[in-house]
């Protein structure tokens, strides 16, 4: 499923109106032209002649209702299917809702997993600066450590000289 495909278009049953009657039919054949034919006639002096082809051609004629008649049906129509519609628009709604809530949930667990992993290489490189701050701190102290003892050793060379004299 695309992430950022649109919910479908709402589909209706075709049997969700009811309408009362189709409308009165009658069928009839008759006889029609339903084409021409065209030819040259003669040998020396050609003319040109056309014939009309006629074939038994079948009609059916439909007797439609008054506008009031059609308008009557089709309230009657629609205000039985309301229940119905209202039902395919629910279903409707609930599965953009539910493919909306997929895509966001899919947003949020990606923007989540993608923080974590920023926040863990953080941390590590705050470990591996602790570390290394740790480990200057360690090299200064035995710098300093040193340090004093070499001024203890060079007090006590000093103060040994200055007793000698």
């Amino acid at each position: 499923m695309d992430q950022h495909s649109h919910a479908r278009d709402i589909c209706l049953p075709e049997d969700l109106f009811v309408f009362d009657d189709a409308p009165e039919s009658q069928q009839h054949q008759q006889r029609d032209r339903t084409g021409t034919l065209y030819y040259e006639e003669g040998s020396c002096f050609k003319s040109k002649k056309s014939e009309g082809i006629y074939e038994n051609v079948q009609y059916k004629l439909l007797r439609l209702p008054s506008l009031q008649e059609m308008v009557d049906q089709w309230k009657t129509g629609i205000n039985q299917a309301e229940d119905k519609l209202w039902l395919h628009f629910g279903a409707w709604i609930d599965e953009i809702v539910n493919r909306q809530m997929e895509i966001t949930k899919s947003a949020i667990e990606n923007a989540q997993s993608y923080l974590v992993m920023i926040m863990e290489d953080r941390l590590n490189q705050s470990q591996e600066e602790y570390q290394e701050r740790l480990s200057r701190i360690n090299d200064l102290d035995s710098i300093i450590s040193n340090m004093a003892k070499d001024g203890l050793n060079l007090k006590d060379l000093q103060i040994s000289e200055h007793k000698i004299k």
